[in-house]
């Protein structure tokens, strides 16, 4: 299994936000995960890539404990992220953005650059490499974002609300583009998202509700 969560809680001082939840990803399977705003699916999605801990329960990795190995090199080695505000260095390169968590773990080499440069293609960047991030669109900053998250080579996607900022006709290319991304990879991939034909695209679609993860077809 690419990710196992068991009874994760996760409370705020009294307020309980997460009651339970329990999940298990497999190798190159699509999850998505709606709810109503304020339900915890940021939070939950937060857990799973290991930027927040639980409050109570298990999570792995690829069959690693967090609890027990290094939060940080988990994170680099096994998880990719992409945001709904991108979180690009804005006077950095789009080849920096893209490169930065294997310039972070001290992993950039030529062959690692090389790489970057054909995931610019497939996003449809390959002419913007030298290009200061803060003179991209919304629609190709997302691109940056999708083709960071797949530089380090991870087992698992993560993608929080990844057209929340676009206007919809930029917002399917990102979602027909992430999805055949995390195909053409052979990545899982789990996304929160407020939008249901987004959700119904994926293998699975859960919703999180009081706490709880429900699968509305069960």
């Amino acid at each position: 299994m690419i990710l196992q969560a068991e009874d994760i809680h996760k409370n705020f001082g009294d307020l309980k936000v997460l009651r339970g939840v329990s999940l298990q990803i497999k190798e190159r399977e699509t999850v998505a995960i709606m709810g109503k705003s304020g339900e915890g699916k940021s939070t939950l999605l937060h857990i799973f890539g290991t930027l927040d801990p639980p409050s109570d329960g298990v999570l792995r990795i690829c069959g690693k404990a967090v609890a027990k190995h290094r939060i940080a090199y988990l994170r680099n080695r096994h998880i990719g992220f992409i945001f709904q505000s991108y979180h690009l260095l804005e006077d950095f390169t789009v080849l920096d953005n893209v490169l930065m968590p294997l310039k972070i773990g001290r992993q950039e080499n030529v062959e690692s650059k090389e790489f970057a440069h054909s995931l610019l293609k497939e996003v449809g960047l390959e002419g913007k490499a030298n290009v200061l991030a803060k003179y991209l669109s919304g629609g190709e900053k997302q691109r940056v974002a999708i083709a960071r998250a797949l530089c380090n080579k991870p087992d698992l996607l993560l993608a929080d609300e990844p057209t929340g900022n676009l206007d919809q006709s930029y917002s399917h290319d990102i979602q027909k583009l992430l999805l055949d991304s995390a195909k053409k990879h052979g990545k899982a991939l789990i996304l929160v998202t407020h939008d249901e034909e987004f959700a119904r695209s994926c293998d699975r679609l859960l919703f999180l509700n009081e706490g709880q993860l429900y699968n509305p077809s069960a």
